[in-house]
Parts: C-alpha cells; structure tokens; sequence
C-alpha cells in the first residue's frame, strides 16, 4: 500500500480551546477532552467521502488512496471566515465542493498551511488566466492538467470553498488581484452601514470564473480549506 508523502500521517494536531467549537462533528477525536485529531485520517474504500469523491473524479482515474485532513488551525480560521460571510451577506454562505490540483512538493504546505496567496506571486504567473489568486475546479480532469508531468500516481486535493457571487472574466489584466465592484457599489456601500453591517471588500463578486473553462479563482485568504487529500493514478 502506498504511503501519504512526506510521511504524514499519525501525526496528532492538538486543537486550540477557541477553535473547539467550530470543529466538524464528523472528525475523529482523540484524547481524555477530545482535544487532539490525527492530521490525516485514512479513509477506507467503502466510507461515503470515499465513493462521492471517486464518483466526482469519474472513470478517467484510479483512486488510490483518500485522507480526510484535519488541521484545527486551519480550519479554524475557515470557519472564523465564513462566519464572516454571514455578517457581509446576511445569508448562510454557500461551500462549493471543488478540486485543486497540484506538484507532490506543494501537498505538505497546503496541508500545514492551507493555500497561501503570499506564495503566488514569488512564482512564474504567466498561466493565471482569470488572476492572480487560488484555482479551484469542478472537473478533475482540469484539475489534473494543472498538475502536469508525466507521473503515473500524482495528488489533488478537494476542497471546500466559500463562494457567495462569481464575475465570469476573459481577461486576467481586469482582475489581477481580485473582481472588480459591481456598478453602484457607493450606494450600497452606503445602506450596508446604516444597517449596521460592514460590507465585504468585493460588495459583490468574491470569486472570478474564467468563461470557457471551469475555473474559480479566489483572492483571499482562508475562503477555502482542503478537506480530503486524493492519491490517483493515471490510467
């Protein structure tokens, strides 16, 4: 059986006491007050995420192995985000199940760290198509092009994503560090803060989709978090 990279697992993550209440129900704790998780929790062929996930990655792929990853931190400042959203929009948040693909070397800092905007722009940007910012995407297969190369086992990552409103958007230059307002933001600016709410930065549109491909691109951090990391193999 093939191991998770940079050996991973049984590596147990003590969950901060702010961040205990936001923590999902479904993840597995451990210690007298449940207060630490494993990092990542092997999956068995026969869980549910396991099968939803494998459908969604359709016949194109083997799925190898699937972890859930449970990183406290990170996902705390998630939760802290979408509680935000609430405030912005006055709605529960909707959260996009979408792939990221990605180089084997990129899987250990996404899963410590989430993904990091600050690292972007330290690398070649000239494939951003849609931004400067984190891709994600419905399809697999497009997931999988963005990993590249010619391994035969490769990772991607699924993930949850905090989308409330999408600009669809053909040139990068428009949206290089995030959607621009919608038209008449002022006035709602404006009626937001007699309500006593604090709008969000974008007033509208948080995520920018590129319109042949499918492609979502957030530009701030912690509006998303890798939920299961996927090992596959290319047929």
């Amino acid at each position: 059986m093939e191991m998770c990279p940079y050996e991973m697992e049984d590596i147990f993550n003590y969950i901060p006491r702010y961040f205990r209440h936001v923590i999902p129900d479904d993840w597995n704790t451990y210690g007298s007050r449940n207060n630490k998780v494993d990092l990542l929790d092997r999956l068995s062929d026969d869980d549910y995420d396991w099968n939803k996930i494998s459908r969604k990655m359709g016949n194109k792929f083997e799925v190898v192995e699937i972890w859930k990853i449970q990183n406290p931190r990170t996902y705390g400042r998630y939760a802290k985000r979408a509680d935000k959203y609430r405030t912005w929009f006055d709605r529960e948040p909707k959260r996009w199940q979408l792939f990221h693909g990605t180089q084997p070397e990129n899987v250990k800092s996404i899963i410590d760290q989430n993904f990091d905007l600050r690292n972007l722009h330290t690398k070649e940007t000239s494939f951003y198509f849609t931004g400067e910012g984190v891709y994600f995407t419905n399809s697999a297969a497009y997931a999988d092009w963005c990993v590249g190369g010619h391994n035969k086992t490769c990772f991607m990552f699924n993930c949850e994503v905090l989308i409330d409103s999408i600009k669809t958007v053909n040139d990068p230059k428009l949206v290089r560090y995030g959607p621009p307002a919608r038209r008449g933001f002022k006035q709602e600016v404006a009626d937001l803060r007699d309500d006593g709410i604090e709008p969000h930065p974008s007033i509208v549109y948080d995520t920018t989709a590129r319109g042949d491909k499918d492609e979502y691109v957030k530009f701030r951090r912690n509006e998303y978090y890798p939920t299961h990391l996927i090992m596959y193999s290319r047929w």
